[in-house]
């Protein structure tokens, strides 16, 4: 899994460490580095969208999800949205 950082803490870290020369120059070059497109990934076992837990065809434990698909617990997919804990 790639890893990812703010640049506002990359920022900060070059005002405390850098001359105000350099920390200006590569703030400017951070800057020119294009952002991540990320978000967290939420898991079928941690899904709002997690019906119920049923047996797969092969007797594994799995989650069915509102389309009727049945998905093992660390499956995920582009519309997966955190459960709200009660």
């Amino acid at each position: 899994m790639a890893e990812y950082i703010e640049r506002e803490a990359v920022t900060a870290m070059l005002k405390r460490e850098c001359s105000p020369r350099v920390m200006a120059y590569l703030v400017d070059e951070l800057c020119k580095i294009p952002a991540a497109d990320v978000r967290p990934v939420v898991t079928c076992a941690g899904c709002k969208y997690n019906t119920r837990e049923v047996t797969d065809l092969f007797g594994n434990n799995a989650i069915q999800c509102i389309t009727g698909l049945t998905h093992r617990h660390d499956w995920f997919c582009a519309d997966g949205e955190k459960r709200e804990e009660s």
